[in-house]
């Protein structure tokens, strides 16, 4: 069950990195869209340094869950933070401050969930039994070795 959560983690973490690559795409192109990030450069740096930790979390190594949560809690952390501070300070809720308050929640909850799926430590990296056969056969590799060939090649 822990394999399937494991998978399940880094899925949505590959939608959660989709939908931001979405977003600076938006953001870059000038085009208006629901959710807007604080930083387009920053938002670029995170998407990159989310791509490298997804991969270190799909080989179970915890730095990548660690920077991976780090890295959102400060991102995402900051512009909740931006968030609350507008609604109470202006009294004013509109649509777009909705949508990045939730939109950075879901982060937060991502960050939550890397740490998670790392930390526990009976889940290991199996290997490919596809190429099992292939790379882990020195038994067979010594035995085929040894045999004596029974061949009797002719020279003219």
């Amino acid at each position: 069950m822990k394999l399937v959560m494991n998978k399940f983690v880094v899925a949505l973490m590959i939608v959660f990195l989709i939908f931001r690559v979405f977003v600076a795409v938006k953001a870059q192109s000038g085009d208006a869209f629901i959710v807007s990030p604080i930083d387009i450069n920053v938002e670029i740096g995170l998407i990159f340094i989310s791509f490298i930790c997804i991969l270190l979390v799909m080989r179970r190594l915890k730095v990548g869950g660690v920077i991976y949560a780090l890295t959102f809690f400060a991102y995402f952390g900051v512009d909740i933070y931006n968030q609350v501070m507008k609604v109470f300070t202006d009294s004013e809720f509109n649509l777009n401050i909705g949508m990045n308050f939730i939109s950075s929640i879901f982060g937060i909850i991502m960050g939550i969930l890397a740490l998670m799926n790392i930390a526990s430590y009976n889940v290991k990296v199996e290997k490919d039994v596809k190429t099992e056969w292939f790379y882990d056969n020195n038994g067979l590799d010594r035995e085929k070795d040894k045999r004596d060939d029974n061949n009797n090649y002719r020279i003219m």
